[in-house]
């Protein structure tokens, strides 16, 4: 899993990396567009170190034709994709830290409110 760098070397944060990777995406769907219930057994590894269930993790948004998601814990953002027709393994592709991550969709209009 890629870990975006989120801070310049003086400390600001810096969304260059997490706008890049966001817009690697071609196409955004809302995050009710979600997990299908087959996901729901399955756990990905977060930037925190943690593994967490799908079937708990707040979903922001979907892409990669529903089957990659951008999920958060409390302090990561992590995308993650779920691959296989019949056996749905789920794959870490890059984490971030979770308000950077926020900030930056809320900045390009790509995030709901949040609860």
């Amino acid at each position: 899993m890629k870990r975006l760098k989120t801070e310049n070397d003086e400390g600001s944060p810096i969304l260059d990396h997490i706008e890049e990777e966001l817009f690697k995406e071609k196409e955004i769907l809302h995050p009710n567009y979600s997990l299908h219930t087959s996901y729901k057994d399955k756990t990905y590894n977060c930037g925190c170190g943690k593994f967490h269930e799908l079937s708990t993790a707040y979903c922001v948004m979907a892409c990669r034709g529903g089957k990659g998601f951008i999920l958060f814990c409390e302090t990561f953002a992590t995308l993650v994709v779920v691959e296989g027709i019949f056996t749905k393994t789920v794959k870490s592709i890059w984490t971030a830290e979770r308000n950077i991550t926020e900030s930056t969709l809320y900045h390009h209009s790509l995030m709901r409110a949040l609860p």
